[in-house]
């Protein structure tokens, strides 16, 4: 069993994630804040990229994405474990390991009131990862702010 304090899982919910050539991601479309809905465009699909961060040394059997919305049975998503980067590092200050995947959803349109929870499965233990609120069309999210 792995100490909770050991172990994090972070979910960022995006309008597109795609994997280009060379191992890169695009990220598009990030909700800083809530999800407001649009009702001449019904939002029907969601992509969330997950990292994780575990001890070095710590050891990865299994990983499993787990989205759940209201009214709907969970999904999960398996992610191999040999997909994962295994070239060795040379050793550094760091003491821990980040990993990163995606994960694409598509389910019924969203509602206001609806939040979509994400967790990462870890050797069978689950990790809160994240989750977003839907709002009415007309709500009011904070701008972001930049800092330079």
């Amino acid at each position: 069993m792995a100490e909770q304090s050991s172990v994090i899982a972070i979910a960022l919910f995006f309008d597109d994630a795609r994997l280009e050539v060379g191992g890169k991601i695009t990220l598009v479309g990030q909700y800083i804040a809530d999800l407001v809905l649009n009702e001449q465009n019904p939002i029907d699909r969601i992509s969330i990229a997950f990292y994780l961060r575990v001890p070095k040394g710590f050891p990865l059997s299994s990983i499993k994405a787990r989205i759940s919305v209201p009214g709907q049975a969970p999904m999960e998503q398996d992610i191999a474990i040999g997909q994962l980067p295994s070239t060795p590092r040379p050793e550094s200050a760091f003491s821990s390991r980040l990993t990163t995947f995606l994960a694409a959803l598509r389910f019924p349109p969203l509602r206001a009131g609806d939040v979509i929870d994400a967790w990462l499965i870890v050797n069978g233990e689950e990790f809160p990862a994240g989750r977003l609120y839907v709002q009415p069309s007309g709500f009011s999210n904070p701008s972001p702010t930049a800092v330079l």
